[in-house]
């Protein structure tokens, strides 16, 4: 509100405020306090949009209310703009929370203009995953010192690497005839979306840092050839399951996030 107007026999009516957008920047400390009280507002008046502004500290305190109270999460680092110089440390959380729309999806965090903002495909650099694609186990969670790996592909894009010659082993009959169906031509040579779900997928990276306890160096043939040897072990372990069981498992994953959605909770 901005005040209120006088009425009649000395009544008063509140003034809405004519601004669309909310800027929060609590301290660290006081972030949950503040995300608490945000989306009380948010719940309030669904029509305006909130930027909330806090330095990544103090993060398990209010952490996981951020991601279920904003629509889109991004981080700015130390000294990579004029406005947050190397000399805050910290990396600048901003989250935004958008306004309700008044047609389907109505939250417009599932708009797919905002799905686009997400992480893009490691291999085409499009977006937009609504429960596809394949997402490394570490998607979101650190490691030993290292950061979330962030990786993910659609299922067509995680193909071997450029460095395979690995022979494949076709079944034909006496003569020379490759009776195999269709659908089974790409076996071993493309993972599928919803892969991660039927098995513990880490991507190659996060496999040579288990391995090696460092990042891969671009200049040693080895790392290369490790990291071609993982992708291929990689995709022969996502084929242990049948084509059919993935998608199974996928449509019923997408029907429980549905079902989620229509009760208001976040998957």
């Amino acid at each position: 509100m901005a005040g209120y107007s006088p009425g009649p026999a000395g009544t008063s009516f509140p003034m809405l405020h004519s601004a669309q957008w909310f800027l929060w920047s609590p301290l660290p400390v006081a972030a949950r306090a503040a995300l608490e009280e945000l989306a009380v507002f948010h719940h309030k008046q669904p029509y305006l949009n909130h930027i909330f502004l806090v330095p990544r500290l103090f993060t398990s305190q209010w952490r996981r209310l951020l991601h279920k109270t904003a629509d889109v999460i991004f981080e700015l680092p130390a000294g990579s703009r004029p406005a947050w110089p190397l000399l805050m440390h910290e990396p600048l959380v901003i989250g935004l929370t958008l306004r309700f729309a008044a047609c389907p999806p109505f939250q417009l965090r599932h708009h797919p203009s905002v799905l686009e903002l997400g992480r893009p495909c490691m291999e085409c650099g499009h977006g937009y995953w609504e429960m596809r694609g394949v997402f490394c186990a570490n998607f979101a969670s650190p490691r030993l010192h290292w950061r979330p790996c962030h990786s993910v592909w659609h299922g067509r894009c995680y193909t071997p690497h450029l460095d395979d010659h690995f022979v494949y082993h076709v079944v034909t009959d006496e003569d020379g005839f490759d009776w195999r169906p269709q659908d089974t031509l790409t076996r071993y040579k493309v993972a599928r979306d919803g892969d991660h779900l039927l098995n513990t997928f880490q991507c190659d990276l996060c496999w040579l840092r288990s391995l090696q306890r460092r990042d891969p160096l671009p200049d040693v043939p080895q790392d290369r050839l490790l990291l071609c040897v993982i992708r291929h072990a990689l995709l022969d372990a996502l084929w242990g399951q049948e084509l059919q069981t993935v998608g199974s498992t996928l449509r019923a994953a997408r029907s429980m996030v549905a079902q989620w959605r229509k009760v208001g909770l976040t998957p």
